[in-house]
C-alpha cells in the first residue's frame, strides 16, 4: 500500500482495523456508544467521542476521560 497523507491514511488504516475487530468487542463497543449517547452534552461532542470509542490512542486520552464520565452519569 502506497504512503498516504495522515488523514486518509489513517482513514484507511481504521477501517482496516474496524474490520477485523472481533463481533464481541465489536458488540460491546455499540453497547458502549449507545450508552454514552444518552445525554444532550454527549451528543454535542459526537465526533470526538466517536473516535475515542472506536480508536482509543493516546491523543484522545481527554476524550476517552470525558466517554467514562458520561457512562458513568444516570
Amino acid at each position: 500500500m502506497p504512503v498516504l497523507d495522515r488523514g486518509p491514511g489513517r482513514g484507511v488504516a481504521n477501517v482496516v482495523r474496524l474490520a477485523a475487530t472481533s463481533p464481541r468487542r465489536h458488540a460491546l463497543n455499540l453497547w458502549l456508544w449507545q450508552r454514552i449517547m444518552r445525554t444532550r452534552a454527549a451528543r454535542d461532542e459526537v465526533l470526538p467521542l466517536l473516535d475515542a470509542v472506536f480508536d482509543p490512542r493516546r491523543d484522545n486520552t481527554a476524550a476517552r476521560r470525558r466517554t467514562v464520565g458520561h457512562l458513568l452519569r444516570p
